[in-house]
């Protein structure tokens, strides 16, 4: 540590351990060996056959951070023979994911820049820069509009970051769709994923998701950002929240096991959906009283705008039921798609009529109420054929004509579950 001007003590690094990481590090300690003009340290770099040689640029320091003494040890040791620091850093990535003892963190240290060199997983921020982040927020009044998953999560970023957070739902109670999800949450280089073993990338995750979506349209940036941001979901619900996403399942479309869900309780299977919503539910009541106000029965029925001399409209709030204005200083829309909507007028009738009376698993609310709010001040739309009825569901003996169906989850085909048609037949590679 280095104290700064103003007499404060500044690291290197903070490197943090959870329950059952150990630390080793291994570095030059300054042990110098002169020749021919030249210093060299007592540890052997292999690849050449001679001494790790010393200047402001090679490794002085690597620290590594796993769940087994003897492993970091070993991986420290080997991150230092390399003697160039991109390259240690590309062989302790590699042990990042795929192994049972993987590497949670190091920290390679040379005399000259690049001086500090961490571990960086796509899509996480560490706690130190998320810090930094929410420090530079300004306190603001923000709106959010729908309460599942979606709607919880930005809710509670938001305040996080200072904002005052009005949650509406329309519902009587709060959850939509996300509290029926049952499957499991997918993402890749997740420490649930290292722990067992599972080896992943971010171009087999990609690959998959592009193939998903190969009669459709399918926007590289946004499965970018959905793989880049996989990791960091997962570890957010885990480690922030205390949800135990710590099973593992391959399902369809998936070349790796990446779905994540929660382990069963008496032999019985968690819905995570439910579990998820529940949690953030708890955590709301728990720990944001006074700054994320939840209201029910809210249906927000306009965007209220102002529009500037060049015709950009700039969102100032919401109306709710029709009478009441909010103002806001953002506005997030969190509504969900329109899988349910049935009537004549609706989104379905407009994009998907062939889909009209189809059975779907999506609850009565899903109406495409966001989609309705942004068109109606202007916004374009985009892919609205694209539509998820889900195509599993059980059917209740006492009423089978019911539009909506109870969700048969797609973890049942993971599990083994067949598709057939009327005739007994099987159809789709499941």
């Amino acid at each position: 540590a280095e104290e700064n001007k103003e007499g404060q003590k500044e690291y290197l690094a903070i490197l943090e351990l959870r329950d059952g990481e150990a630390v080793a590090t291994s570095g030059d300690y300054e042990k110098v060996v002169e020749r021919d003009g030249k210093l060299y340290s007592h540890v052997i770099n292999p690849q050449l056959g001679r001494l790790l040689e010393l200047n402001e640029s090679t490794l002085a320091q690597a620290v590594v951070v796993a769940k087994s003494c003897m492993v970091a040890d070993a991986l420290a040791t080997a991150a230092i023979s390399k003697e160039d620091p991109s390259e240690a850093r590309a062989m302790l990535d590699r042990f990042r994911t795929g192994y049972r003892v993987p590497v949670s963190d190091y920290l390679l240290y040379a005399r000259n820049g690049p001086r500090v060199v961490r571990l960086s997983i796509p899509g996480i921020e560490s706690k130190s820069d998320r810090e930094r982040r929410l420090e530079r927020h300004m306190p603001a009044t923000v709106v959010v509009v729908g309460s599942g998953l979606a709607g919880m999560s930005a809710a509670i970023e938001a305040a996080d970051a200072k904002a005052q957070v009005i949650l509406l739902e329309k519902e009587p109670k709060i959850g939509g769709n996300s509290a029926k999800a049952t499957s499991g949450i997918n993402g890749w280089g997740t420490d649930t994923q290292a722990e067992e073993g599972v080896a992943d990338d971010e171009r087999l995750f990609e690959r998959d998701t592009f193939r998903s979506g190969m009669k459709g349209r399918t926007d590289y940036s946004l499965v970018r950002m959905l793989s880049s941001k996989s990791a960091d979901a997962i570890h957010w619900l885990k480690h922030r929240h205390g949800v135990p996403l710590t099973v593992l399942s391959q399902l369809g479309g998936h070349s790796a096991k990446r779905t994540h869900r929660a382990p069963a309780v008496d032999g019985r299977p968690v819905p995570i959906g439910w579990k998820i919503t529940k949690t953030l539910k708890d955590t709301i009541d728990a720990e944001y009283d006074g700054k994320i106000e939840v209201r029910c029965g809210s249906v927000v029925t306009k965007l209220l705008h102002s529009v500037d001399d060049n015709g950009v409209k700039t969102i100032t709030g919401v109306e709710v039921n029709g009478r009441e204005s909010i103002d806001a200083d953002a506005v997030v829309l969190a509504t969900g798609g329109f899988g349910c909507s049935q009537d004549s007028k609706g989104l379905m009738e407009r994009f998907r009529p062939d889909l009209i009376g189809t059975p779907t698993t999506n609850g009565a609310f899903a109406q495409g109420d966001g989609v309705i709010l942004g068109e109606g001040i202007g916004a374009e739309l985009v892919d609205m054929d694209k539509v998820q009825l889900h195509p599993t569901g059980f059917i209740d003996p006492k009423d089978p004509s019911n539009p909506t169906k109870f969700l048969a989850p797609e973890a049942i085909r993971g599990s083994g579950g067949i598709l057939v048609n009327s005739q007994g037949e099987r159809f789709v590679n499941e």
